[in-house]
């Protein structure tokens, strides 16, 4: 789903803290900056954007009272605010800003309709629409999310379609929370000139080519480098799984 912006509002022009007197768009209204104040830390939290209070008013609203029932009140850690000026465009039907919700609602609904298509034919990659032969790298879920009762979802392995997999990954372990993926791993990868790798989740690591928390090199055998240091999708893991009952180990 896209990120909605105000029309009016340059994306090069965005700040990560407003300034008091800004005016911002958020949902779908326009708000003045009425106050911005540093805001410690929690406890545990951890983050590289500093933590802010803001106090926002309609930007139609009086300015020189120091309260009033609409002002919203938040903390900020991490957002970038389209700024508006004084003259911005509005819905002459709703008064939301451009695009309003409406818009938005159905411009969304055609997208999602739209895409629904590429995925109601069996053994065409949605993200290229183009059959997936059998001599082709592909990776298939039996559960269609997108397309309901649709067929299984195959997509090619190859570079233009594989960011459409990993997005597909992504709603489908929504949908299956409890189900292993396969391109994302929450572990930190090292990559080995021997063509191993090792990751900290072990046993649970889908591969090297999934997406990773942290990604590095061995500095014993990658620094300087003696060779290229990204195993293939077959490396092998230089940890192994953790046998969860250890006794059975005697049995086999």
């Amino acid at each position: 789903m896209r990120t909605w912006w105000p029309d009016g509002a340059k994306h090069g022009a965005a700040k990560a803290r407003p300034e008091v007197g800004d005016i911002i768009g958020h949902d779908f209204k326009p708000w003045r900056v009425m106050e911005v104040r540093d805001s410690p830390l929690r406890e545990g939290e951890s983050t590289w954007h500093k933590p802010y209070m803001l106090h926002l008013r309609p930007a139609h609203l009086d300015t020189w009272r120091t309260a009033m029932d609409e002002d919203i009140h938040g903390r900020v850690v991490g957002m970038r605010w389209p700024i508006l000026g004084e003259h911005y465009p509005v819905c002459v039907k709703c008064g939301d800003l451009t695009p309003c919700r409406e818009i938005v609602a159905t411009e969304t609904a055609a997208r999602s309709a739209e895409n629904a298509t590429r995925f109601e034919t069996a053994g065409v990659c949605p993200a290229c629409e183009e059959v997936v032969t059998h001599r082709q790298q592909s990776v298939t879920w039996q559960e269609n999310v997108v397309a309901i009762l649709g067929p299984a979802v195959t997509f090619h392995l190859r570079n233009k379609c594989f960011w459409g997999a990993y997005e597909y990954e992504q709603k489908w372990s929504r949908e299956y929370p409890d189900r292993p993926l396969r391109f994302h791993c929450g572990g930190d990868l090292v990559n080995h000139g021997d063509g191993t790798y090792e990751c900290s989740r072990e046993g649970d690591c889908p591969g090297p080519t999934a997406r990773h928390r942290l990604w590095s090199i061995c500095s014993d055998c990658c620094v300087p480098r003696p060779r290229h240091c990204e195993p293939g999708p077959n490396a092998t893991n230089r940890i192994q799984p953790q046998l969860l009952h250890p006794q059975e180990s005697s049995d086999a």
